[in-house]
């Protein structure tokens, strides 16, 4: 089964579709699909814009939690960090068009693109610190796009927000009903279908200072998560509670 599908359409548009049911969770198999089809749409003459959606009943749930433990958690981070960054630097304009659950890893996904398309459905969060651990790029991305105090209440208490809520914060362009999503996302994707892909490459490519802040701040957050939190017992209890369904036991070191 092909864990992330393609299809181009009219206009220039490409079309990425997250296929890992049922809620689309990201673990590493899924993550190194997605940077090789990212990659090679980056390289895309043919491509002005490029459509990134999940299919069935939500975005995406998150990172695998499995894949979080010492053994596995390092390779996990390091892959999705270039997934994120593939997306983040291309020289196309990227699009996120989401629904249902937009939790931890899934939620990154979606930082990473120029605009975000949100269903009346959504639900987003960052549940991550109640596992023990955090989002390391939503820790470094969240205070610059929406400021200090907003991006507390999302990665400190791990809550969950609607996407109207979002959306008055600036981290959502669009928020449509769920039946018109798909439309009204390609529809938003051939505003660019007309405009030269180099101008646009140009100018895209002149936020790198600012780019630049927020790719520093993923690495340096990636390093406290793998080399400071991981050597602490909570991280190992929160998420193995997880995995086990029963309540978390802090040992607060």
């Amino acid at each position: 089964m092909e864990l992330v599908k393609v299809s181009k359409l009219e206009g220039r548009i490409a079309v990425v579709a997250l296929n890992n049911p049922p809620v689309n969770v990201l673990n590493i198999k899924i993550m190194k699909e997605l940077f090789t089809v990212m990659r090679k749409l980056n390289n895309d003459k043919e491509i002005n814009s490029i459509l990134i959606k999940g299919d069935g009943k939500c975005f995406s749930a998150g990172a695998d939690v499995r894949e979080h433990f010492p053994g596995m958690v390092d390779s996990m981070l390091e892959t999705f960090k270039n997934v994120l960054l593939e997306i983040f630097k291309s020289p196309k304009v990227t699009v996120a068009s989401v629904h249902g659950f937009v939790f931890g890893g899934g939620f990154e996904l979606a930082l990473a693109t120029d605009f975000c398309i949100a269903a009346g459905n959504s639900r987003f969060s960052l549940p991550e610190i109640k596992l023990g651990v955090f989002p390391p790029a939503a820790t470094a991305w969240l205070p610059v796009m929406i400021g200090y105090r907003n991006a507390n209440k999302l990665f400190l208490t791990g809550c969950e927000l609607d996407s109207r809520t979002l959306r008055n914060m600036g981290l959502i362009n669009h928020v449509v009903g769920a039946e018109k999503l798909d439309q009204f996302s390609i529809d938003f994707c051939g505003k660019f279908s007309d405009l030269s892909m180099v101008a646009l490459e140009h100018a895209k490519a002149s936020l790198n200072g600012y780019r630049s802040l927020l790719i520093r701040g993923l690495e340096d957050s990636v390093k406290e998560y793998t080399e400071q939190l991981m050597k602490k017992n909570d991280p190992i209890e929160g998420l193995t509670s997880f995995t086990e369904k029963r309540k978390a036991v802090w040992k607060h070191s």
